[in-house]
């Protein structure tokens, strides 16, 4: 099994319903992945308005919001909403994609795990499928690196959160 299969089934079985964020070539085969388990994604225009959308609805709902967007530039246009998310203390879970790491000259390449450090959030960087069984289920909140183990700060998973009595269609 691929990890984006691992991880969508992981994001499907915390029960995720909706994902906000735009799809690239970073995260195409999640979002595809999701689908299949009935996960919507809505799309946006900007990534940043996609991380305001799952913002919201993490305040709305009490549950974590979900945003994506691929790697690289993608990541930087969620610099302001992430900050502000971060500093409300909003729960949430923005899956990104990753550059090949075997690619010195990729040109979407971006240390994530500093900017995520930047912009005051938690990064987990997830190469192999055991490893994402691991970061869905126990992040470590305490680790600061941004290897397998790292954790976002703060960041509940979804079966740590209250449900509400409603969400939004």
């Amino acid at each position: 099994m691929k990890v984006y299969q691992r991880l969508a089934r992981a994001f499907a079985a915390e029960g995720a319903s909706h994902v906000f964020g735009i799809m690239g070539e970073g995260n195409i085969y999640w979002i595809h992945e999701l689908a299949k388990l009935g996960v919507k994604t809505l799309e946006v225009r900007h990534e940043g308005a996609g991380l305001g959308m799952a913002d919201g609805w993490a305040r709305l709902t009490r549950t974590p919001g979900i945003a994506t967007t691929t790697c690289g530039p993608g990541v930087t246009q969620l610099a302001t909403a992430l900050v502000t998310a971060s500093r409300a203390e909003s729960p949430l879970v923005v899956f990104v994609g990753e550059f090949p790491m075997n690619d010195d000259e990729y040109n979407q390449r971006l240390d994530q795990a500093r900017f995520a450090a930047g912009c005051e959030t938690g990064f987990v960087r997830v190469a192999t499928p055991d490893a994402s069984d691991d970061s869905a289920s126990s992040p470590d909140p305490s680790s600061g690196d941004d290897d397998d183990s790292a954790g976002p700060s703060d960041t509940p998973r979804p079966s740590d959160t209250p449900k509400p009595s409603q969400t939004p269609n």
